[in-house]
């Protein structure tokens, strides 16, 4: 049923008796102020009520998808737990942070930024504080918002610590070295002068000895310590006037509370020095056998006192193979024990792969594995079980007749993950290989029911939906199957190569090579497809392009970029670009373009019936898909008409692909927060009343606004409206327009590009009555 909302019609006659009203000893310039905050806050209740009305499409999260590693995660002080986004491998590792309430089985998305973090920490004064690559950051409410209180002054940081002193410290790179003396609210510049030389590698540890001396490490394992606050930094010094020596920081490393001890955990063994650095201690924590180069400690804790926990799990130095049958023994992975701050250790817990380690107030382990999502061990004796929340970066989503088939880019091991019931429990197939690469993995299915999947260890297909996966060719961006069993395959054009224009290949039914020709003008390809007439589709930088010879020449018809293209179950092609999507019924010979919003990009389009679901940004990055940080909406329509956001129960706008399968369910795919589900198919959705409406609704999208926007307008009769925009204090900061406007829809453009950051109030009027609607903008 819809809602109607008279309250979003507000007379003009009542505002002005409203703010007559006595508030208290104000001034009348206070109370004008007073009604105009008032009033923002309510059009904030009605615009929440009326996307309630509108969209009539939730979704819910899947909470057993659990995709990824996470490297940086801490407790709040009220007991949720904060996340670092996942590992990934092309260039996003732990990008966007994350917020877990107990109980709950969706992350809450609180990035202060989607660059890099590169640390957490938790002062102990109630407060929050991050790193990430490019500022330091303080929150006060448990992780919810963030300020900004320190940018990187040289490289980028890499750690973030309190130490023994109780003041916190964060490092750089490239050898800027600050202190906090009040719990990261401000920060002063300790160092510029530790810059590491070519052998020296990045600076990448923090520490503090009980004598007050400054300890960092390097990713060459070339370690620097100051005894006189920053000022000179040594490699090692003379013990007794004769030994060398240097502390040894190896990969995770600990010192400590006690005698000041330096604990290393690296390859097979932890290593222990007494506070002068002259000697070590080697524990060898595990056997010599042929799996050692494949299994090494991953993390290294501490409760505070003398009792240690070191994680043994898969490193991402090696490459290793099935994971449905690993080579690895399960007794060779888990958690160690030491009770006596790191002189002996014994195993706690064997069988999980951890790749990373947090003990909570309770003293509970929570541990980031490599295939089993997130597990809760209990300290006593070692048992796990199962924390239920989606985690993830989804990449690519394919529903096929029988399975839900999930691609992601969220950990050291790529494959594919596979769902029979809707996403309820999940498989990963059986071929899992490490392969560093630019490229996020994707899924196609070809005529003939063969499965492609692309990504950093090139390009697999499939022929029993997604089971098992065979190694095709490498390097390749995409490949479209004839009916004769023969392949058209675009090349891959790695990011750091000084060129745009990709070559095409054609193998015959046997992969075997039979021609090759450039794609002249078409740059970059990212999709291809073969109809049922056997022509030949392409999106690509250039546009979209279409071949009757298979691939050796092409017609344009369209010059904007199309990234992906997307086969219907009816038979027809869509294909999302800037300002709309293109459609074709007959096999890709014509096309259709139909308007969604001009200054946005469409990545996904998918229909059932007249419903029509698009997910859009403002940009796209050299793979095709949504930069970090784009804020991704997704966005529906009945046939084209006007367009409504369905975001309701989405923890993040930071939407990466989106799929639906034959009943109509919709699933998205998020970056961070794993897998969600729409709570109705869209069979189930009544379609909204394309009648003229009864009174006047405006909507402003998208929000917030950057630069550009779009106010639409829905009008009973043809009618003149005049829009204005004003600040907090009622100022009139855009000039008015008077529009003569037509019943039904219009859409008018909506330039803020020269407005601060901030919170807004745009006025509507029509016929006597004020129209309110706040207005977000971010610079």
């Amino acid at each position: 049923m819809k809602i109607r909302l008279f309250c979003t019609l507000v007379d003009v006659t009542r505002i002005t008796h409203i703010s007559s009203i006595p508030l208290g000893g104000v001034t009348q310039s206070e109370g004008s102020i007073m009604m105009h905050r008032l009033l923002i806050s309510s059009c904030f209740l009605i615009a929440i009520c009326m996307q309630i009305s509108a969209q009539q499409l939730r979704w819910e999260a899947l909470p057993d998808f659990s995709a990824g590693v996470c490297r940086d995660m801490v407790e709040t002080p009220d007991g949720a737990l904060l996340l670092a986004g996942p590992v990934s491998l092309i260039g996003q590792d732990g990008r966007g942070l994350f917020r877990l309430e107990k109980g709950e089985t969706s992350l809450q998305d609180v990035s202060p930024t989607w660059s890099r973090i590169t640390a957490l920490e938790v002062p102990g004064d109630g407060s929050l504080l991050c790193a990430s690559e490019e500022a330091l950051w303080r929150s006060e409410n448990d992780g919810r918002n963030w300020r900004k209180t320190q940018d990187s002054l040289r490289g980028s940081f890499r750690d973030l610590r309190k130490l023994y002193d109780g003041n916190c410290y964060a490092i750089t790179s490239r050898g800027a070295f600050f202190r906090s003396t009040d719990d990261g609210m401000s920060w002063d510049t300790v160092s510029t002068s530790l810059q590491p030389r070519e052998n020296w590698g990045l600076l990448d540890f923090i520490g503090m000895t009980p004598r007050g001396w400054y300890i960092v490490a390097t990713t060459s394992f070339n370690p620097r310590f100051s005894s006189d606050g920053g000022v000179t930094w040594l490699r090692y010094y003379l013990h007794e006037d004769s030994i060398h020596a240097t502390p040894r920081l190896l990969y995770h490393s600990y010192l400590s509370p006690h005698d000041g001890a330096l604990i290393s955990a690296w390859q097979s063994s932890i290593e222990r020095q007494p506070p002068d650095w002259h000697s070590y201690d080697i524990v060898e924590i595990l056997p010599a056998a042929d799996f050692r180069d494949d299994v090494a400690p991953t993390d290294l804790i501490s409760n505070g006192d003398s009792t240690l926990y070191c994680g043994i799990g898969t490193t991402n130095y090696f490459f290793f193979g099935h994971t449905g049958a690993p080579d690895i023994p399960q007794d060779s992975v888990g958690i160690l024990r030491s009770w006596d701050d790191g002189r002996s250790w014994s195993w706690l817990q064997r069988g999980l792969d951890v790749q990373s380690l947090l003990l909570t107030s309770d003293g509970e382990l929570i541990v980031s594995t490599l295939f089993e999502g997130f597990r809760r061990v209990d300290t006593a004796d070692g048992s796990s079980s199962a924390m239920r929340f989606a985690y993830g970066h989804v990449s690519d989503i394919l529903c096929t007749d029988d399975a839900l088939l999930v691609t992601v880019d969220s950990s050291h091991a790529q494959g594919v993950l596979r769902s029979k019931d809707a996403g309820s429990t999940w498989n990963w197939s059986d071929s899992l290989k490490q392969w560093f690469h630019d490229r996020a993995p994707q899924l196609s299915m070809q005529s003939d029911g063969t499965l492609l999947r692309g990504g950093p260890d090139g390009m697999l297909s499939s022929s029993d939906g997604g089971r098992n996966w065979f190694w095709v060719r490498n390097s390749l961006a995409s490949m479209a199957r004839f009916t004769d069993g023969s392949w058209l395959a675009a090349e891959y054009i790695w990011p750091w190569q000084n060129r745009t224009e990709c070559t095409l290949y054609y193998f015959d039914a046997f992969l075997q090579l039979e021609d090759r020709f450039p794609a002249e003008g078409m740059g970059r390809i990212y999709d291809l497809h073969v109809g049922s007439t056997g022509l030949v589709i392409a999106a690509a930088d250039s546009g979209l392009f279409t071949s009757l010879d298979r691939g050796r020449s092409w017609q344009q018809h369209r010059t904007e970029v199309v990234t992906r293209l997307f086969p219907q179950r009816d038979g027809s092609l869509l294909a999302g670009t800037r300002g709309g999507f293109l459609a074709s019924g007959n096999g890709g010979a014509s096309w259709t373009e139909i308007p969604v919003y001009s200054e946005f990009m469409v990545h996904t389009v998918l229909r059932y019936d007249e419903t029509i679901i698009c997910s859009c940004s403002r940009s796209y990055d050299e793979r095709g898909i949504p930069p970090p940080g784009d804020r991704t909406g997704i966005i529906r329509s009945v046939q084209g008409g006007e367009w409504f956001g369905v975001m309701e129960g989405l923890p993040t706008p930071e939407i990466t692909c989106l799929a639906m399968d034959a009943q109509g369910v919709l699933y998205a795919g998020t970056r961070g927060c794993g897998m969600f589900r729409s709570t109705e198919a869209v069979t189930n959705l009544r379609h909204e009343e394309l009648a003229l409406p009864h009174a006047l609704e405006v909507s402003v999208y998208p929000q917030p606004l950057v630069s550009q926007g779009s106010l639409r307008l829905r009008l009973p009769a043809r009618s003149t409206v005049s829009i204005t925009m004003r600040d907090l204090l009622g100022r009139i900061v855009l000039p008015t327009r008077s529009c003569s406007l037509t019943a039904g829809t219009t859409t008018l453009p909506l330039n803020v590009s020269g407005l601060v950051r901030g919170i807004y109030l745009l006025e509507v009027r029509w016929k006597g009555t004020l129209r309110l609607l706040s207005v977000s903008v971010l610079p």
